[in-house]
């Protein structure tokens, strides 16, 4: 992910006009930092909640599987459950 998003930022700064370069903002140390530290920050932020979110669903899956084990009826009232803790959780979020 990060490559790609260098590249189509290279490509955008090689796409450029001449006299976008004379700017004081858009000096090649700026530019080349500018590439190093963007493409760094996004692929954080991509890879931090990617495995945020996995984590989460597999101890959610995880829970579901050990709570059917051992007793079934109770599991499927939990479940049954979810969607008013969900809206609770919307509402708390609104106000």
């Amino acid at each position: 992910m990060t490559l790609i998003m260098r590249k189509q930022l290279y490509a955008s700064i090689l796409s450029k006009n001449i006299g976008w370069f004379d700017h004081k903002d858009n000096s090649p140390g700026q530019l080349s930092s500018t590439m190093a530290t963007e493409a760094q920050l996004i692929n954080g932020v991509i890879s931090g909640g990617i495995a945020s979110s996995m984590q989460a669903l597999f101890s959610v899956a995880t829970g579901i599987a050990i709570g059917f084990a051992y007793n079934w009826k109770v599991s499927l009232v939990c479940l049954g459950c979810v969607p008013f803790m969900i809206v609770g959780a919307m509402m708390n979020v609104k106000f």
